[in-house]
């Protein structure tokens, strides 16, 4: 919260402003159901990020504003969510959208689990599309090993442009000795302006 006086307050601006608020809530309302609801009009939110995909990207554009969603577990083995967001740019550029996730944990010896992901968004002349697909596996119990594909399309009716991305990713996690973890992705890009690879290769200590 902005205490505002003096010179802002001549300028027109309230004595009390949530100029940089964030929270995130998370309601457990049933064994197999749980609510999420969350609030975020910060100006400038930079987060670090080992690796940026096409996913990333579409996630971190709509980040500011308030959403609600839900989580249901059933059988054991089946994980549903969705999840509804509303914001705005400089208070005006309403940007609305939408997500839906499944997801199918542990099964079988490899403790496998696939996932799947729809999102759309529209608002202040763009719609954008994302839809991916992951598996992952855990050969040992000291690997994890994951795989992963989508694709991002996007469309400003306005500037009658059009521009469609596709991504594949490979992830490998170690853990060796106990207190030592080696982690390593490969991720290829198609199309747009984001076309080319990446790698990234991570050794940590636990001490």
């Amino acid at each position: 919260m902005d205490l505002n006086r003096g010179w802002k307050r001549d300028l027109g601006e309230p004595t009390l402003a949530p100029t940089s608020t964030y929270f995130n809530s998370s309601l457990r309302v049933a064994p197999a159901l749980s609510l999420r609801a969350g609030f975020d009009n910060r100006r400038s939110v930079r987060l670090y990020r080992d690796r940026v995909t096409p996913e990333t990207e579409f996630d971190d554009r709509w980040r500011q504003g308030s959403w609600g969603g839900l989580s249901l577990d059933l059988a054991g083995h089946l994980r549903l969510g969705g999840e509804a967001r509303t914001s705005a740019i400089g208070g005006s550029r309403r940007l609305n959208g939408w997500s839906g996730a499944a997801e199918l944990v542990r099964l079988g010896p490899l403790e496998a689990a696939l996932r799947g992901r729809l999102s759309h968004a529209k608002g202040a002349g763009i719609e954008s599309d994302l839809a991916s697909l992951g598996l992952g596996l855990d050969p040992m119990a000291w690997s994890h090993v994951e795989v992963t594909g989508g694709l991002r399309h996007t469309k400003d009716p306005l500037a009658g442009t059009k521009e469609d991305t596709r991504w594949e990713s490979a992830d490998l996690d170690l853990t060796l000795a106990r207190r030592t973890y080696l982690n390593a992705s490969l991720q290829r890009d198609h199309g747009g302006l984001t076309s080319g690879s990446q790698a990234y290769f991570g050794l940590s200590w636990r001490f």
